[in-house]
């Protein structure tokens, strides 16, 4: 009878590329995992093997094995956000580097996703998390989460209690040197756009923002703190009302870029000239913020380390050294044109790297 040319071909296992290369399983497996004494012209005919009969490891097989998945997951609440694609390639550039894949998944700053998220992660496995500000979630559930996980590093986020190791921002550190760079040049009516989440990081912006303003002897004013979501057309809405009803705001700190640049739009679609009569400060500096009409005075975050260190602090959990819990990275103030040019500190331009 003719052989059915239909039919699936087997799958290549290690002892058929053991036989090919002429070396025992374990050989190839040393080869495989990049582990133990191979000599050079060894590894040769055995990446030759692999290669001629096509062979995939069995990751699964190779979990059970050594009980490590060689993957991380990795938890953003927005790639569409131009802050969280430079943290992805930290990690990914770590990780690679340390033979490990890395498993993104998106949760469009969901509660629900992120839940799904974070369990979908552990049932796959996966030998560790790095989680990246997710907003919604009580602290003591999201603990909770986490904790489901060997190893777990938290981006920008803190959870009282729980183990996980942190990488942060100084978001206090940068709020107010915003603050103080505009007070140096003589505003006195701040307000505040931010979001209206409750997320580690939102917390201590506002919170940062309240105390600059006392320590200059300015009033906190509620009114003149606008939560809104960070959709353009939103901040955009909102940023509209408060400029007419309070025409007398001389000073606008944007909880991030993307805000900023909604609240530039604003300005100059009702005739209102920035700096002189409102100056605007973002947060991150994103690439866009040298490319709008008005370059836009910032804060800047290292967002390629931020993801650099997490992979870090993570490998040296998954290793058994928890020694370092936290690190917090400070951001330094770029002055451009959205602001009057008082004195302060120039920080890295765009050229230094994100």
């Amino acid at each position: 009878m003719a052989p059915n040319k239909n039919k699936r071909q087997q799958s290549v296992t290690l002892v058929d590329v053991a036989t090919r290369a002429h070396v025992s399983i374990k050989t190839v497996s040393r080869v495989i995992n990049n582990e133990g004494p191979v000599s050079t012209a060894t590894r040769e005919r055995v990446l030759k093997a692999i290669k001629e009969l096509n062979y995939y490891p069995n990751r699964a097989a190779r979990s059970l094995a050594s009980s490590r998945s060689r993957v991380i997951g990795l938890l953003v609440p927005s790639i569409a956000n131009p802050f969280f694609p430079f943290i992805i390639l930290g990690v990914t550039r770590v990780m690679h580097e340390h033979s490990y894949d890395v498993l993104v998944y998106n949760t469009d700053i969901a509660p629900d996703r992120s839940r799904k998220g974070l369990k979908l992660l552990a049932e796959n496995h996966v030998d560790g998390v790095i989680v990246c500000s997710v907003p919604g979630i009580p602290d003591d559930e999201l603990g909770a989460l986490i904790n489901k996980h060997q190893a777990a590093v938290l981006i920008n986020m803190v959870l009282p209690g729980n183990n996980a190791g942190v990488v942060r921002v100084d978001d206090a550190h940068g709020v107010k040197a915003l603050v103080e760079h505009v007070v140096a040049a003589g505003r006195k009516t701040l307000a505040f756009v931010t979001n209206p989440t409750d997320k580690f990081s939102t917390r201590e912006r506002l919170n940062a923002f309240r105390e600059a303003l006392r320590s200059h002897h300015l009033p906190v004013d509620e009114a003149l703190i606008v939560r809104t979501p960070n959709e353009s057309e939103k901040v955009y809405a909102a940023t509209q009302a408060l400029l007419q009803a309070r025409p007398d705001v001389d000073a606008i700190i944007c909880y991030n870029d993307m805000m900023a640049a909604s609240v530039l739009r604003v300005c100059m679609e009702m005739g209102i000239n920035v700096p002189e009569q409102v100056a605007v400060t973002g947060f991150d500096n994103i690439p866009l913020t040298d490319l709008l009409k008005q370059s836009l005075t910032t804060m800047h975050v290292p967002k390629l380390e931020l993801g650099i260190k997490a992979a870090e602090l993570l490998l040296d959990r998954l290793n058994g050294d928890s020694t370092v819990g936290e690190i917090v990275i400070t951001p330094e103030l770029v002055i451009r044109e959205s602001t009057p040019n008082a004195p302060g500190p120039r920080g890295p331009q765009p050229s230094s790297g994100w």
